[in-house]
């Protein structure tokens, strides 16, 4: 959502510039670093981008077969820091994917359909993964995230077999970020985590227990709508507002605790609750 419409303008620019015979784009911009290159750039199987200042290398396509890959902590003695936008969207054939700390940013749709991928580890440090960066990667399993600053939204929607989840910090959980994942069992929300914002958990109907941290101050619309499993719920006291269809048509649900601190509960909040009996 966020960098739509930098892709549309990203598109637009991109042909402009070809036609006089020169390519120049803006990856990275949004990091505050502009991009400008002649012509594109190879290393091994890695399509890069070098920042205009050459302080910093954007990986910004894939063309190997998959397998195991790993990305380059350096390239030409420059730290790669970004993996670009859409730069393994589809490549069914990787299995697993090696990423350096000196990367800071994923991009959006950066990993999409890869559906061969089992298990990720993002490392400490990472300030950005993109909208949908791991969208409809169905066929992974767990996803270690290290201490990351933002967590865009569809991040990991419909990625169907996703069973764990381990979060080190992150300041909020964006829309949609997990919804769809229909085989996560459990979540631990980490401490520091302010917003579990729309749709969050929306449809994952494996997920049979929650822990919400008492850094949470509010529910989002639908977060946990039609988690079908999910059995009983504690919220913590620093949660002010339980928003519309929250926990609607959890149906397993058993119990739910309220503290005092909650001000507001949205329609819907708990409809279709069926199983609810305290």
């Amino acid at each position: 959502m966020k960098h739509s419409v930098l892709r549309k303008v990203l598109a637009v620019s991109l042909s402009a510039a070809m036609l006089f015979g020169t390519v120049f784009t803006t990856l990275g911009s949004y990091i505050g670093t502009d991009v400008s290159v002649s012509a594109a750039e190879m290393y091994g199987d890695f399509r890069y981008e070098v920042s205009s200042n050459s302080d910093a290398i954007f990986i910004t396509g894939y063309t190997g077969n998959g397998g195991q890959v790993s990305i380059p902590r350096t390239i030409n003695g420059i730290s790669v820091t970004c993996i670009g936008d859409g730069a393994f969207f589809h490549r069914t054939g990787l299995t697993s994917i090696t990423i350096p700390d000196s990367v800071t940013e994923i991009g959006g749709n950066a990993f999409e359909g890869c559906t061969g991928l089992t298990s990720i580890t993002i490392p400490d440090g990472m300030t950005y993964i993109g909208e949908k960066a791991f969208k409809d990667c169905t066929g992974l399993k767990s996803a270690t995230i290290g201490n990351v600053t933002h967590i865009d939204g569809l991040a990991f929607y419909g990625c169907t077999g996703l069973t764990s989840v381990t979060i080190g910090s992150t300041s909020f959980i964006d829309s949609y970020t997990f919804k769809g994942c229909t085989s996560l069992k459990s979540i631990n929300i980490p401490a520091g985590v302010t917003e579990i914002k729309d749709e969050a958990f929306r449809g994952c109907t494996g997920l049979t227990s929650v822990t919400i941290p008492d850094s949470v101050t509010s529910i989002g619309y639908g977060a946990f709508e039609d988690c079908t499993s999910l059995t009983s719920i504690t919220i913590p006291d620093s949660v002010t507002v339980i928003s519309d269809y929250a926990f609607d048509s959890c149906t397993g649900l058993t119990s739910v605790t309220i503290p005092d601190s909650v001000t507001a509960i949205g329609k819907y909040a708990f409809n279709d609750c069926t199983g609810l009996k305290s």
